[in-house]
């Protein structure tokens, strides 16, 4: 993987997120059902690497980090706190991945996915004030960016797309 790229960036994130959709359905979805399903699995992607990162602090280095929480720390005080804990946190992010692929290519189920983007929309639009928003404005941005990692990828020469091949 080429220097200055994380595994946790969410542009490789998105890449890998559609790879695995592709994998699992390799006749393909429409466009809508394809966007519905890449923004949930984000989302839970997200949320899995927090989790494996946290889980990885040593118990003194978590200790530290919720006083930190607690007390509003600031963001450069919480990186310290992950820096200097002397976790390798590339493996942990390898690992979180290649178990959250796992799980989605066995068990993932499109159309529960499908359904939890669906409720996300209506309780977002429940939840907006008139003129303030649509969700519609997330498919257009999540489109946009389909072809900007598209553009990425070819820039390092399927690197980004290859290293989703091995997780």
């Amino acid at each position: 993987m080429p220097e200055n790229i994380k595994l946790s960036d969410e542009r490789i994130l998105q890449i890998f997120v559609n790879k695995m959709i592709t994998e699992k359905t390799p006749q393909g979805l429409d466009e809508a059902s394809r966007d519905k399903i890449g923004r949930v699995l984000i989302e839970q992607l997200n949320q899995r690497m927090e989790y494996a990162l946290i889980a990885a602090l040593p118990d003194d280095r978590l200790a530290e980090l919720n006083d930190l929480l607690d007390q509003n720390g600031d963001g450069a005080a919480i990186d310290r706190v992950f820096d200097e804990s002397g976790v390798d946190f590339d493996e942990v992010s390898r690992r979180a991945l290649e178990e959250f692929r796992r799980e989605y290519l066995e068990h993932g189920d499109n159309a529960a996915l499908i359904r939890i983007a669906d409720e996300q929309t209506a309780e977002f639009l429940r939840s907006t004030p008139a003129g303030q928003g649509h969700a519609a404005d997330l498919d257009a941005i999540y489109a946009a960016h389909a072809e900007e990692d598209k553009a990425i990828d070819m820039k390092y020469g399927g690197q980004m797309v290859a290293a989703g091949e091995n997780i």
